[in-house]
């Protein structure tokens, strides 16, 4: 029997083969590439915000304990003087070193947030008290700041949540407010429920803040005026905190502002039934 065309055939068949394996390989080899490249993105973005926040922590760092230095220069080149006289060197070594222990424990707070199996424990609690009792802690420091304060408190919202954690949230948001309010300003602090979740505004005039620092504020070490902060005593890792504080309660924070009136910072947490 003539075979040459079958053998032909056979021979055109496993070229038609070949093709499609090296094609398929080529194709695969890009699709890996690709799919690699992609998982690895986010690992990249965490090294190089890491790489940031040291970068940012050492530079935050280093003012403090330059000024430290030199005030503890200028006390040793007077070693017979007295305390008394010495006092406002040393009363600027104090206040460096409180700010400093404040910046560590932020980071502190901040990392551990970070870790996963620092994961906050939660429970059904009653919101609305938690608030309450924060804005009497503020009482005072609104008083002297001759600030006129509103309250819009819903009774017995409950929430899945932690304590603490939400104590410091509230602080976090209140003391920015404070510090930021003009004077003979005005601040209102509301809560209420709203589809679902739990609604904490706390809003403050002002001077407000302009539309390109309110998707960043919420960055750590980020300032939308530096000087001014530093004055205030602010590293830029409140609002970072407090942004952390409620992603672990599975909600979400963030602000709106009208230039040279008001800004308002928005926390979102979903409602649990009352108990």
């Amino acid at each position: 029997m003539e075979r040459s065309q079958y053998d032909n055939m056979l021979f055109q068949l496993l070229k038609t083969l070949v093709l499609i394996g090296f094609i398929s390989l080529i194709v695969l080899l890009f699709i890996s590439i690709y799919l690699t490249n992609k998982s690895i993105v986010p690992i990249k973005e965490t090294f190089e915000k890491q790489k940031q926040f040291i970068a940012d922590a050492s530079h935050e760092l280093k003012t403090p304990l330059a000024i430290i230095k030199t005030n503890t220069s200028l006390v040793l080149s007077h070693p017979y003087d007295t305390i008394k006289n010495q006092s406002k060197w040393i009363n600027y070594i104090n206040l460096q070193t409180d700010r400093m222990s404040e910046l560590i424990s932020e980071m502190l707070s901040l990392a551990k947030m970070d870790a996963a199996e620092n994961k906050l424990p939660l429970s059904p609690i009653n919101i609305s008290k938690i608030v309450e009792s924060m804005i009497l802690m503020f009482d005072a420091v609104i008083y002297e700041n001759n600030i006129e304060l509103e309250t819009n408190i819903s009774k017995n919202l409950f929430i899945n949540g932690n304590k603490e954690s939400l104590k410091k949230l509230f602080s976090i948001i209140m003391d920015n407010a404070i510090k930021h309010t003009n004077k003979n300003g005005n601040i209102t602090v509301s809560l209420f429920s709203d589809k679902n979740k739990v609604k904490m505004i706390i809003r403050n005039t002002g001077e407000g803040i302009e539309p390109e620092h309110l998707e960043r504020i919420f960055e750590r070490f980020y300032r939308v005026d530096s000087s001014r902060d530093r004055e205030t005593g602010g590293y830029g890792l409140g609002l970072s905190i407090a942004s952390s504080i409620v992603k672990q309660h599975k909600g979400k924070i963030y602000a709106k502002s009208n230039i040279g009136e008001f800004t308002s910072f928005i926390v979102e947490i979903p409602q649990q039934s009352s108990l």
